[in-house]
């Protein structure tokens, strides 16, 4: 496994990143690669991928703790680890990614990884809307 890591500065408390976060229908708004949408499954979320691939995925957060996982539930398992700090009156978020590959692929994830951070900052700051419930 290999494991990619980035942050960001969000201008909103870390309440409101963990909003963003810790619903799991918004990962579309934030992370439309992995999940173009999710849907409810026999008590569990799974997520369509932009390839139409259907991925198991346990949504885990603590808002005591300022943690989120977005983990995938089938073998091998991986996923994305979130660390939300508070920062004055605006938030640091660290985002760590797991996944098989090779210096490509990483690459590839290291942009991903950027851009989702921009969406979750841009959702948290308002100046995008998050999906509809």
């Amino acid at each position: 496994m290999t494991c990619v890591t980035r942050t960001i500065s969000i201008e909103a408390p870390p309440e409101a990143v963990i909003n963003v976060l810790s619903d799991a229908r918004q990962l579309p708004s934030w992370a439309p690669r992995f999940a173009r949408r999710v849907l409810r499954e026999g008590g569990q979320w799974v997520a369509e991928a932009e390839d139409g691939t259907r991925i198991p995925v346990a949504l885990r957060a603590s808002r005591e703790h300022g943690t989120v996982d977005v983990l995938v539930t089938r073998a091998p398992p991986r996923g994305a680890y979130m660390r939300v700090l508070g920062d004055g009156e605006g938030s640091e978020l660290i985002l760590s990614v797991m996944f098989p590959g090779d210096a490509d692929a990483i690459a590839r994830q290291g942009q991903i990884a950027d851009d989702e951070l921009r969406a979750v900052r841009d959702l948290a700051e308002g100046r995008t809307q998050a999906l509809a419930e």
